[in-house]
């Protein structure tokens, strides 16, 4: 029964959460946010709860685990029972006492869905999170999953990559980089075994994928290291993958005529070396005799990121890979 007002009128809050309640079952899942959005403004708790389900589940753009977890907060100071039942596992994954093995044995408790689990991906993202910062192993992390991510088929993942802005300078290797029993060895086990929860629970491989993916996004989003990175996608559009950036990479050669003149420049090995190392710091004081041509180096790689909007490291790498160098 819809709740009614002193005044006779159905309540808007109440009526907007069983519109969206109705969007959920018919599988609209922005509209269902958009609805669950308009009651918990509300003020109204059971929508506030279902929106950090929905928003932890990742079923629309974009995937952010912290509002999730806000909502999920909020819900259960309203409130709302559910919210109040299980916030436990948020507050214990937010001080990083949840535990791996807790966190598995709850996925495995679960019916079996298609579906990512919205509260438990909330824990976990948080929880891996609060583990690399008390151990210091963030950095670690982050290399050896990325590193190990560059090497996938698939190109959503590459996506993925290009969208964390991180360099391959800093995660290459990161796959061997790792000391044996280290906090950063453990974690990637524990993201290794809840990798092989999901698909036990019925998520499919690319949806399991998806999971690490945002769960490593959001350590990089959290980290020093995430100033470039973008909005984490939700299913709504992380799998409409873009062109690959390896890919990417190798179209300057054929489309864009002024990239000769910048390999040109970079015969001149002096005349690379000066020009890698601005790409990397921003700037470089190279010596007179080579801080024209150096110059016009950057200028040049700029004017090809621009028209092709790939960054000019990324497109000075594109040239060492058709040259057969090593970068």
């Amino acid at each position: 029964m819809a709740v009614i007002s002193l005044f006779g009128k159905k309540d808007p809050a109440d009526q907007a959460y069983r519109k969206g309640l109705r969007h959920l079952k018919a599988g609209e899942m922005a509209e269902a946010s958009q609805c669950f959005s308009e009651a918990m403004q509300a003020g109204h708790a059971s929508a506030t709860y279902n929106l950090s389900v929905l928003w932890g589940m990742g079923a629309v753009s974009p995937y952010d685990f912290d509002v999730a977890a806000d909502c999920w907060y909020k819900a259960a100071a309203a409130g709302n029972e559910t919210a109040k039942q299980s916030l436990g596992l948020l507050e214990a994954a937010d001080r990083a006492g949840f535990g791996n093995d807790n966190l598995i044995a709850l996925l495995g408790n679960q019916p079996k869905s298609p579906s990512l689990n919205g509260s438990l991906m909330i824990c976990a993202a948080r929880f891996y999170d609060a583990v690399c910062r008390q151990y210091g192993a963030t950095a670690d992390v982050i290399a050896y999953e990325l590193d190990g991510a560059s090497s996938s088929e698939m190109p959503f993942v590459h996506a993925f990559i290009a969208r964390t802005g991180i360099d391959r300078g800093f995660y290459a290797g990161g796959l061997n980089r790792l000391t044996e029993g280290s906090a950063a060895d453990q974690v990637t086990d524990g993201l290794n075994a809840f990798s092989a929860a999901l698909r036990q629970s019925g998520c499919s491989m690319e949806m399991s994928i998806m999971a690490r993916c945002s769960i490593v996004g959001y350590m990089i989003r959290k980290s020093p290291y995430g100033g470039a990175s973008e909005p984490l996608l939700g299913t709504d559009r992380f799998f409409e993958a873009e062109q690959p950036a390896q890919e990417a990479a190798a179209r300057p050669a054929g489309n864009h005529p002024i990239l000769q003149r910048l390999c040109d420049l970079l015969e001149d090995e002096t005349c690379e070396q000066y020009f890698v190392m601005a790409l990397y710091s921003g700037k470089v004081q190279a010596p007179l005799t080579i801080a024209k041509k150096v110059q016009e180096a950057i200028t040049v790689a700029r004017e090809i990121s621009e028209l092709i909007g790939l960054e000019p490291i990324k497109i000075y790498e594109a040239i060492k890979r058709e040259h057969g160098a090593e970068t």
